[in-house]
């Protein structure tokens, strides 16, 4: 009995270092890698806003993938800041934004994408891109107001179908992520080495998005936004659809050969993607990850430019 109270009070006692350590290693990284751009206020609370190139550009918008931000459009910011004017955002919960209150369903996210766009536009018609995740929510901003959005440029993106496949079986991820939250207390990802760091990430931003990412927040708002996914797709779904003409440029990475069944489901929704409307492209970036806009960049920048013309 007395070895095991000895082993707990032993456990409690590397539990409170752990965290101790932890706290300011997050004190330190916030520190180093401070917000890039400006805060606006959104529904949900501040949300982190930055923009390149000069304000009477052509503007285009960026929506980032689940559980990501606006570090994963750096290579865009390089690519088109020198004659658009490009604008990313952090939502409730990611990279600099503070977490919003539950849910994180489509109601909530829209509200703050609104707020974004108030704070970066003057009715202007914009282009819209979106990645993975992203491409959904862009699919259903489009639909909404047609009129504002001059095109969609979907990179690698979530179609209906295979998001409420993806709904339908996410309890168990969400468990995970949920788990992970807790774990990052203690600092137990960044010990391991568990950072979730896409292949082709430009060195420039590696380090912040590390430290954006192994975050109790980010953790927790991922799992609060796989659980609201359903309510993404029946807004995608009960919105009209895009007319005919509306322009669509579909970029997706090639199918790993022999990656099994999500392999053939992710292909599967490209095709779909490809006849979203008449007036939709479709490429394939052949040596491309899932984050092409950093594995194939000119490319990414190249379909959203065409938009602007």
């Amino acid at each position: 009995m007395r070895l095991l109270l000895s082993a707990l009070v032993g456990l409690v006692i590397v539990g409170v270092v752990l965290v101790g350590l932890e706290a300011m290693t997050v004190r330190s990284e916030e520190r180093r890698f401070p917000p890039p751009g400006t805060f606006i206020d959104g529904s949900s609370g501040r949300l982190h806003i930055q923009c390149a190139g000069e304000e009477s550009a052509p503007l285009v918008i960026l929506e980032a993938g689940a559980g990501a931000s606006s570090l994963d459009w750096a290579t865009m910011f390089d690519a088109l800041g020198d004659d658009l004017r490009v604008c990313a955002y952090d939502r409730a919960g990611f990279g600099w934004s503070p977490r919003g209150p539950r849910p994180r369903d489509f109601t909530a996210l829209e509200a703050d994408f609104d707020a974004f766009v108030d704070g970066v536009s003057e009715d202007e018609a914009f282009v819209l891109a979106g990645h993975s995740f992203g491409g959904l929510l862009v699919q259903a901003y489009a639909a909404r107001q047609p009129e504002r959005v001059q095109g969609l440029v979907l990179v690698d993106a979530l179609d209906a179908v295979l998001a409420e496949e993806m709904a339908q079986t996410n309890g168990g991820s969400v468990a995970y992520v949920r788990a992970g939250a807790v774990a990052t207390v203690f600092g137990v990802p960044r010990r391991l080495g568990l950072v979730p760091q896409p292949a082709g990430t430009p060195a420039e931003v590696a380090g912040a998005m590390k430290a954006r990412t192994l975050t109790r927040s980010t953790m927790l708002t991922a799992a609060d936004e796989s659980e609201g996914l359903m309510s993404v797709v029946d807004a995608v779904r009960n919105r009209p659809s895009l007319s005919g003409d509306f322009p669509v440029a579909v970029i997706s990475r090639k199918p790993s050969e022999g990656g099994g069944a999500f392999e053939d489901q992710w292909a599967a929704a490209q095709a779909r993607l490809a006849e979203l409307t008449d007036a939709t492209t479709h490429q394939v970036a052949p040596s491309s990850n899932h984050h092409v806009q950093f594995s194939s960049p000119d490319l990414v920048a190249d379909a959203i430019r065409k938009m602007t013309r």
